[in-house]
């Protein structure tokens, strides 16, 4: 599976989704995102001071015991 190496600012939360096998709709409310933010959007311009590539990578990591 691809993780979020190098490229990851570049990948989608459908990317991350399929990678890790974890929900979109999972993912948006562990961050408190809108609930309708689209599969396609990249996961740099959803970078807040409540979301960011670091915390997404710790999130899941815990989320999948590793």
């Amino acid at each position: 599976s691809r993780g979020l190496g190098d490229g990851y600012k570049r990948q989608t939360l459908d990317d991350v989704s399929a990678a890790y096998k974890v929900p979109i709709a999972e993912i948006l409310a562990a961050f408190n995102l809108p609930a309708n933010t689209p599969g396609t959007t990249q996961i740099k311009s959803l970078e807040s001071d409540t979301f960011s590539t670091a915390n997404l990578r710790t999130w899941l990591a815990a989320r999948l015991g590793s």
